[in-house]
């Protein structure tokens, strides 16, 4: 099946988001979970995104919403909140990405607006904080550098600040890094040392923030050496310092 995400839980569980649902494995088999599941009913079979939160509960991103799934006993569990009515319209989005901070706040890709959620103790919503997004596509990457949280807006990328009224308000993140192309999108990201990694509809970039550079890698089918294609789809750091990158080839 197509596969878009693939996360570890506290428990040790494996989690696949495909685009029949999502399947946990254990290390012996997979148990299914969809639209059709009884114990467990997904809204919709298209899943893009699986993360958990402080809580152990694991928040499924799908097209149709949010499933939230109580890692003790397997059973879905409704968030509610009362203060903040407005923020119902998130867990009926179509969800692009979850993306938990350093400090623990959820970050959702909901349509083309972006939220952050500040979860209590008892897991419920104490805040929250909206950027209405009025470009062309959906948020893909987000990412917590520490001093700021980064996020690629179409073919940009911006630091966010959270403000009062609820509010995520953008400034532009370098101004070394500039779009490629008009049709430029940043489609992941990752950190190392001084290092942000950013993968894009057109390659792989390099941006280093204490030397203030800034390089691309190009790409060939068919010159070693050089990434094998130009969609890059993620990004990940081993243990040993390497940079794994995955493309559409």
């Amino acid at each position: 099946n197509y596969i878009d995400d693939i996360y570890k839980d506290s428990k040790g569980y494996i989690w696949v988001a495909t685009h029949n649902g999502i399947g946990r494995y254990n290390g012996y088999q997979f148990i299914d979970y969809n639209t059709q599941t009884p114990s467990l009913r997904l809204k919709s079979n298209f899943v893009h995104k699986i993360c958990e939160d402080n809580s152990q509960r694991l928040w499924i991103g799908t097209e149709e919403g949010i499933n939230i799934i109580n890692l003790n006993n397997y059973q879905e569990q409704t968030i509610l909140s009362r203060l903040y009515p407005e923020i119902s319209t998130i867990f009926h989005s179509n969800i692009e990405t979850i993306y938990k901070d350093k400090e623990s706040n959820l970050w959702i890709s909901a349509g083309k607006d972006l939220w952050c959620l500040k979860l209590n103790s008892q897991g419920d919503i104490q805040d929250y904080w909206h950027l209405k997004h009025e470009g062309q596509s959906p948020i893909h990457a987000i990412i917590d550098l520490k001093w700021c949280i980064c996020v690629g807006i179409d073919n940009q990328i911006y630091q966010i600040k959270r403000s009062p009224h609820h509010q995520l308000l953008v400034s532009k993140f370098s101004k070394l890094i500039e779009p490629f192309t008009h049709d430029w999108r940043i489609l992941c990201m990752e950190t190392h040392g001084d290092n942000l990694w950013i993968g894009t509809n057109r390659g792989l970039f390099r941006y280093n923030h204490n030397k203030q550079t800034y390089q691309r890698y190009r790409y060939s089918s068919h010159r070693p050496g050089m990434l094998s294609q130009a969609y890059i789809t993620d990004i990940k750091i081993t243990s040993r310092g390497k940079v794994i990158i995955s493309t559409l080839n």
